[in-house]
């Protein structure tokens, strides 16, 4: 299997995350958020965003941002009672709504 060229790059992660460039302690993890986010976006959207002549738009750049960022901070369940992942998961969603395929 070929490298995928993820639409967030892992400088541009590091960036949204605050982190420096010079630390690579977590690149591995951060890595593997953006595959994850990326993979969530295209299974909640039902399209790629990887692949030749994909334009992702900002929207979705920021929902893929918005989740990478969450998931750094909160490496495992998040109380319910807490009301930030609600609002994570609703604004990732209203920014992916854009861009679902609708079926009525």
């Amino acid at each position: 299997m070929a490298d995928v060229t993820e639409p967030v790059t892992l400088a541009e992660a590091k960036l949204h995350l605050r982190i420096n460039p010079g630390d690579t302690s977590e690149d591995s993890l951060i890595k593997d958020l953006i595959t994850a986010a990326r993979e969530f976006c295209e299974n909640y959207t039902g399209k790629e965003l990887v692949g030749e002549n994909v334009v992702v738009p900002k929207t979705v750049k920021q929902a893929l941002l918005l989740l990478i960022a969450h998931w750094y901070n909160n490496r495992e369940a998040v109380v319910a009672a807490n009301v930030v992942p609600r609002k994570v998961e609703l604004t990732v969603r209203t920014l992916l709504n854009q861009h679902k395929g609708w079926w009525f």
